[in-house]
């Protein structure tokens, strides 16, 4: 007898380990694969750092790990202290992990990096269980999801970090595979009965808790799936429609939860009409669209100087060339895009037609002119952004160049058709990466402001309140550089993260636009103990004359000379 239990629990677990070994090999291939492309990278350093919307970034990392949540900083925007009420986020899975990561590590930079890497592996993982959920063999999962993993996208994206926990979009994309494939039209089966429809509806629900963006394309490719669906002559209509808009609602109800703090807010203290939200702009549909021909264009700083001059070609001649350049799929993900278009127009498999039409649906909702330009002159929305749609599209390619490549595998030898996957996946990997290489001049620019700032916190009191000059409208009003002081000090106040339009983001404004005299008396007044100024930004907002004849007033004021900053670029003067 006992045997005979052992015999079975030694088949279980071989059994376990050949499910599970596919992802201990992709997860070692991408660490690998990271090990190599930033070996040059430290740590506890960003990988940028231009004083661009990574600095918002670190600015919510470093809220999260002082305060517990990006909601409130004590030590930000002012007297009454910064809040992001105004500022919708719908973020609170990736909150979550940084908040993870920051209970073991206090280096802001540390936290951001681990939780950038952190989502390689997320997204490979969640790629390669959407694979598997599609029956593609385990080897050509592995490929595709290290593929998709190691994105332009992703690769382009660190400034823009909240973007980059994508790991969601493969389940959403599954989601709407099954919806056309009408796996949940079973006429014998209530809904809730039906396990691939509840794990469906958790998968919609989750969709919504890595940021609007990706809860809103959930909502596109659902709608998308209906309509694919809908057109199927052997379909229970009804059934389609109510699987695809109960999916639509779990979304939209994970979003409510992520905002009912905001909601709250608002109904305690009214609708922020200054806010980024109310102020933009209409054609930011078309100016931020996605274009056919970044799709398939190889990535800026490309390895090969042959693809890296015709991607710079275009983005120098071309118009409407922004964020958008992040769209490029690589060239495997290309051809899956080329394979659809063919089958769109062929005789193929349903599961080939309906990755198919999925592609074309999304690309007609995203590109310049598209049904995402008409939605949003219907319906107002701050969903602008719709070249974002390339990393579903590209996830959708990959599965058609997965299906490709499994109808061949049966022609060839094991040994071969290996070799064939081995070569696709680092030629692939060689198409979408580049190595990083810091810039000198930045890892001099960030000792120097760490210097600067630890200098003023030897001749502050702690918790001493210091005014930042420019002002500048946050979040909306870029030039977050001015988040340095709070990022390289630990004992300080500083007066930029105000929000826009609320009552002390008005005053400092005021303050900061009128006469030294009066400016010196009202700081004074209000506590602050210093003036910082940031000759960058001061010079791009109001020119280097005004600057330097602010500078001299507020050294004859002061009766004390600035102190300055190794490379020139920021002055601080104490108010005694």
């Amino acid at each position: 007898m006992k045997k005979r239990i052992c015999i079975k629990d030694s088949e279980e677990f071989v059994l376990s380990l050949r499910k599970k070994w596919p992802y201990a090999v992709t997860i070692t291939i991408v660490i690998c694969t990271l090990c190599i492309l930033y070996r040059n990278l430290n740590m506890r350093m960003p990988i940028n750092y231009s004083g661009g919307d990574e600095m918002g970034v670190f600015y919510l990392i470093k809220s999260i790990k002082e305060s517990g949540t990006h909601f409130i900083n004590a030590r930000a925007g002012g007297v009454t202290g910064a809040d992001m009420f105004d500022y919708v986020y719908s973020d609170s899975l990736s909150f979550f992990i940084v908040k993870i990561i920051s209970l073991f590590f206090d280096n802001i930079f540390l936290i951001g990096n681990l939780f950038y890497f952190l989502n390689y592996i997320l997204v490979a993982c969640i790629s390669l269980y959407v694979c598997r959920k599609l029956n593609i063999r385990n080897e050509i999962s592995i490929v595709v999801s290290v593929l998709y993993a190691c994105s332009v996208y992703m690769q382009s994206r660190y400034a823009h970090m909240w973007l980059t926990p994508y790991f969601l979009l493969p389940l959403s994309c599954l989601v709407a595979i099954w919806l056309c494939e009408g796996a949940f039209e079973n006429k014998e089966k209530n809904f809730w009965k039906n396990r691939q429809f509840c794990l469906a509806v958790f998968f919609s629900f989750i969709s919504a808790f890595t940021g609007f963006y990706y809860a809103f394309f959930a909502c596109i490719i659902y709608a998308i799936a209906i309509v694919i669906r809908l057109l199927n002559e052997n379909t229970n209509r009804i059934k389609t429609i109510r699987a695809g808009f109960l999916f639509i609602f779990s979304t939209i109800t994970g979003v409510v939860l992520n905002i009912i703090p905001n909601l709250v807010y608002w109904l305690n203290n009214g609708m922020n009409q200054n806010s980024e939200l109310s102020i933009r702009c209409l054609g930011d549909s078309e100016t931020y669209g996605l274009k056919l021909i970044q799709l398939v264009l190889p990535r800026l700083n490309h390895r090969n100087l042959f693809f890296q001059n015709i991607a710079v070609k275009y983005s120098q001649n071309y118009p409407l060339v922004n964020e958008n350049h992040t769209s490029s799929l690589g060239i495997v993900a290309s051809i899956g895009l080329f394979i659809a278009i063919i089958w769109l127009f062929g005789k193929c498999e349903e599961r080939k037609k309906n990755s198919s039409l999925l592609i074309i649906g999304l690309f007609l909702v995203g590109t310049i002119g598209g049904i995402g330009s008409v939605f949003s002159m219907l319906v107002s929305t701050p969903m602008r952004c719709y070249n974002r749609l390339s990393i579903m599209i590209m996830f959708l390619c990959l599965v058609c160049v997965a299906y490709v490549l499994e109808s061949i595998e049966t022609r060839m030898k094991k040994g071969l058709f290996h070799s064939i996957l081995f070569v696709i996946m680092i030629f692939g990997l060689y198409d979408q990466t580049v190595d990083y290489v810091q810039p000198a001049e930045q890892a001099i620019n960030i000792e120097s402001t760490e210097d600067f700032i630890g200098q003023i916190e030897d001749q502050m009191e702690e918790n001493a309140l210091i005014f930042e000059l420019p002002y500048v409208n946050w979040p909306s009003g870029g030039f977050y550089r001015l988040f340095a002081g709070y990022l390289e000090s630990d004992d300080l106040r500083w007066s930029f993260g105000a929000m826009q339009g609320r009552e002390e983001a008005l005053w400092q404004e005021s303050v900061a636009n009128s006469g030294v005299d009066y400016m010196l008396e009202a700081l004074r007044s209000n506590g602050y103990s210093g003036i910082y100024l940031d000759s960058l930004v001061y010079d791009q907002i109001s020119g280097p004359e005004r600057r330097d004849a602010l500078c001299n007033e507020l050294t004859e004021k002061l009766q004390t000379s600035p102190l300055i900053s190794e490379n020139g670029e920021l002055y601080f003067w104490k108010l005694n």
